[in-house]
């Protein structure tokens, strides 16, 4: 059969789809588990959650340390022997950090879950950090630093938090060599035994999970401690003051020009349509902001922005590189895109684009078990609800020009940003 791959395929409507939700359990020791259970599944996905991320760590660099040489801190096997014991039984051990949490993701086959469990949770219950490892791991973080402080994203990162966050908290300080050279094994088993209890830590569990797995589970995260929540140590200023920041980088060929203002909690009305009206702005290939500076002035080869959530805020942030001769054009222009929002009504054609474009973002988040258990894992953590999809699509249903115009107006105002740049003007 012969296709004309000249003509697009007709688009047809799908069908709102729910969260699949999981199972819980609370352990005795007060531990929260979620079961994502799928049938003939047979890799089984942990997602071992701590709300100790960089917010709450004592000093720069402590939680960073701590999750990355967590592998190697077997109390009975070499770090060695541990890679050769997870690739031997077929598993994977990842690691997440972000402002909010650290996270182990461990991926093993079922059938070995039993034999290879005991020593993951070696790690978790009883981790003995090395002065070895530790050495090399601060000799590759300051090599990685030295070659980061010549990047104008990683720059622009660091005065951003710079400008949000209390003075000399450890957001609020510009990490340096000597950070890293002064941690030390004690710092590194102080946060994590605060790090990991009861009260901070939660599992999620995706696969064929059947009752002897959901006990040998619950048999070994049952000992994990209990405890007290941290408190976060690095609070955000309560006074925000938007203003522009330059810093010169001689010699470059691109400047970094990062926008960023203070955005919506999780649980804020506006939110979800929000970050719709996000997504027409810069989260696509054909996105305003797309069009313009790389379609129309060819400054750009791409533009990024989101969201970073935080428990009861976010941080909206707009980021792109242009060409350094181009620097103050693209600053003007990301604001003009601004002002259109607020002053222009979205034409009809570009509105039904931008719908499909969200349906498919939202249908693509839920592929599979273990995507479904991401989205509820970080409903969980941010205070979504069960119903979150459906209130997403609930948005999107009731989503449209009028709205968009309002949504720029509220919250899209260019006296809310502040603006970094990065390189030359």
């Amino acid at each position: 059969m012969q296709f004309n791959r000249t003509i697009a395929p007709p688009v047809f409507e799908i069908d709102p789809i729910t969260l699949t939700l999981p199972e819980k359990k609370i352990l005795e020791n007060g531990l929260p588990v979620h079961y994502f259970k799928k049938e003939q599944f047979d890799l089984i996905h942990f997602d071992l959650v701590m709300t100790a991320g960089t917010v709450f760590q004592p000093a720069p660099g402590v939680a960073g340390a701590v999750i990355r040489l967590l592998k190697k801190s077997s109390p009975t096997h070499s770090a060695q022997e541990m890679e050769q014991l997870i690739d031997f039984y077929g598993a994977s051990w990842g690691i997440r950090i972000t402002d909010n949490v650290l996270i182990v993701r461990l991926v093993i086959p079922k059938s070995n879950c039993e034999a290879l469990l005991p020593h993951l949770m070696e790690l978790i219950l009883n981790p003995k950090f090395k002065q070895s490892d530790l050495d090399v791991y601060v000799s590759q973080r300051i090599t990685s630093l030295e070659m980061d402080k010549l990047e104008g994203s990683y720059i622009a990162r660091e005065m951003r938090d710079m400008l949000l966050y209390e003075e000399n908290s450890p957001y609020g300080t510009i990490l340096t060599k000597q950070h890293y050279k002064d941690l030390t094994v004690n710092m590194l088993e102080s946060y994590f035994e605060r790090a990991i209890n009861s009260s901070t830590t939660s599992l999620y569990v995706a696969g064929s999970i059947d009752s002897s797995l959901e006990k040998l589970i619950e048999s070994y995260f049952s000992k994990i401690k209990k405890g007290e929540k941290l408190l976060i140590t690095s609070p955000l200023l309560k006074e925000l003051t938007p203003r522009s920041v330059f810093h010169e980088l001689p010699d470059c060929k691109q400047s970094t020009v990062m926008l960023f203002k203070k955005g919506l909690p999780h649980e804020h009305p506006d939110r979800e349509s929000l970050s719709f009206v996000q997504t027409l702005l810069h989260g696509t290939p054909f996105s305003r902001l797309m069009n313009n500076l790389r379609g129309k002035h060819g400054l750009t080869y791409g533009v990024s922005g989101g969201s970073l959530m935080f428990f009861d805020y976010s941080i909206m942030i707009i980021e792109t590189e242009v060409v350094k001769e181009g620097t103050n054009k693209a600053v003007e222009q990301i604001f003009f895109e601004l002002q259109r929002l607020r002053e222009e009504p979205v034409s009809q054609e570009e509105f039904k684009q931008l719908v499909r474009t969200v349906k498919g973002k939202l249908y693509r988040q839920l592929n599979g078990i273990v995507a479904a258990m991401r989205v509820y894992q970080h409903g969980d953590l941010f205070g979504g609800g069960e119903n979150m999809v459906d209130s997403a699509f609930q948005a999107l249903a009731e989503f449209n020009v009028e709205k968009i115009q309002y949504l720029a107006n509220q919250h899209l105002q260019e006296t809310d940003f502040f603006s970094i740049v990065v390189g030359q003007k």
